[in-house]
C-alpha cells in the first residue's frame, strides 16, 4: 500500500486525489473504455473501509515476532485491505485507459494538422500559378505582376 499510495497519505487524501484525476479525466473526455466504472466503484468501497487502521496493523506486524502477532491478524481488516489493493489496480487500468485515449486524440489532430498543411501548400501552389498565368497575360507595355 505504501507503494501503491505513499508511506503518509490518508484515506482522506488518497480519496481527493483519486477522485480529482476521475473527475479530470472525465471532464476532458479521457474517461472511456468501461474502466471509470470499476474505478468509480473502487473508490466507493475505498471510502467505506477503515484504511489508517489496517495499515497501522500492517506495519505493526512488520515488527512482531512469531505468535505474538495472531492477534493482529484475527481483526477484520481484510476489506480494507482489498479495497485498497482494488483501488490500486483499478487506477492504473483507468490510467491505461486515459493515456491510450490521450495518444488516439493526439494522432487524430496530428493527422487533421497535417490535412490543414496539405491544404496550405495546395492552395499557395495554385497562388503562384495564378501569379505566373496573369503575368503572361500582362500587355507587353506593362510591367508584369510579379509573384510574392
Amino acid at each position: 500500500m505504501d507503494e501503491a499510495f505513499g508511506g503518509s497519505q490518508t484515506r482522506a487524501s488518497i480519496l481527493t486525489a483519486v477522485r480529482a484525476l476521475k473527475d479530470v479525466a472525465s471532464d476532458n473526455g479521457l474517461a472511456g473504455g468501461g474502466n471509470a466504472g470499476a474505478f468509480s466503484n473502487a473508490i466507493d468501497n475505498f471510502a467505506g473501509v477503515q484504511f489508517e487502521d489496517a495499515i497501522a496493523a500492517a506495519r505493526s506486524l512488520a515488527e512482531v515476532d512469531g505468535t505474538e502477532c495472531l492477534p493482529h491478524l484475527g481483526r477484520g481488516r481484510r476489506a480494507a485491505v482489498t479495497a485498497g489493493r482494488d483501488l490500486k489496480r483499478t487506477a492504473e487500468a483507468f490510467l491505461q485507459s486515459v493515456e491510450t485515449n490521450l495518444q488516439s486524440f493526439v494522432a487524430q489532430f496530428r493527422a487533421e494538422n497535417d490535412k490543414v498543411e496539405d491544404s496550405i501548400s495546395s492552395a499557395e501552389a495554385s497562388l503562384i500559378a495564378i501569379a505566373t498565368s496573369l503575368s503572361d497575360l500582362t500587355p507587353p507595355d506593362e510591367e508584369p505582376v510579379r509573384a510574392a
